[in-house]
């Protein structure tokens, strides 16, 4: 005799903030700030921007975005200036290899971190640009409400145009505020909320610690957390 397992529901995939490792999950602009990072090659000469998360007091993380965890480059301040913490500057100096270790004793294989060891740096101005999408407002508002049922039209159109209101993606995101009443007691409102949040990672208002051999530093999106209250419907 054999037993088949009863089928999992299924649930929809919920993308993680910071767990956004493959590049499809990347903006467009972020994937070529990642790359150009990503091209620092020891040996050669470094000239490259980005944003500044101090370790030690002469070593910080430079970062291709505010928000980007997949990759940065170790700095070694050599300057007697201090750049200010999560500051956008721009750097000049030399990669190199540091803390080379032999993975096993009879290998031949090295593992290392890269170090720029940076002679000067200034201050610069963020040149992050949102791409122009071949995505409208219809398909927006589609993307937002598809699997809510039964809601009238003109609340999908408040519900999407609320949302585009919002200030810029990579500075600081608004919030959609809602006071929803059920004269249906169907659970409308709930609904809303949920899939409302379902588009929003759960871990995005997290602090964000990365770990490096040199010690640690955090990284936080700017996000205002989503709060809702659901006004329940009484009778007398």
């Amino acid at each position: 005799m054999t037993f088949i397992q009863k089928a999992k529901r299924w649930r929809p995939y919920i993308i993680r903030f910071w767990k956004r490792e493959v590049g499809t999950l990347w903006l467009p602009f972020e994937r070529e700030r990642i790359l150009k990072f990503s091209k620092v090659k020891p040996g050669e000469d470094v000239a490259i921007s980005g944003y500044v998360k101090w370790i030690a007091d002469n070593i910080f993380a430079l970062l291709p975005t505010p928000f980007s965890n997949q990759i940065y480059l170790l700095c070694v301040n050599l300057t007697e200036r201090k750049p200010n913490e999560s500051s956008y500057i721009e750097i000049q100096g030399k990669a190199a290899w540091s803390q080379i270790k032999s993975i096993h004793p009879r290998s031949a294989l090295f593992k290392a971190e890269k170090i720029i060891y940076v002679y000067d740096w200034k201050d610069a101005k963020p040149d992050l640009t949102l791409p122009k999408l071949n995505f409208d407002y219809r398909d927006f508002k589609e993307n937002l409400t598809y699997r809510i049922r039964n809601l009238e039209p003109k609340i999908a159109d408040f519900l999407a145009f609320t949302a585009l209101s919002t200030p810029p993606f990579y500075q600081n995101v608004g919030g959609i505020n809602l006071t929803l009443y059920d004269s249906t007691t169907q659970g409308l409102p709930r609904l809303i909320v949920k899939e409302i949040r379902r588009v929003i990672p759960p871990d995005l208002h997290e602090l964000h610690t990365v770990k490096t051999p040199f010690g640690r530093f955090a990284i936080r999106y700017k996000y205002g957390l989503f709060f809702s209250q659901r006004r329940q419907k009484t009778t007398t």
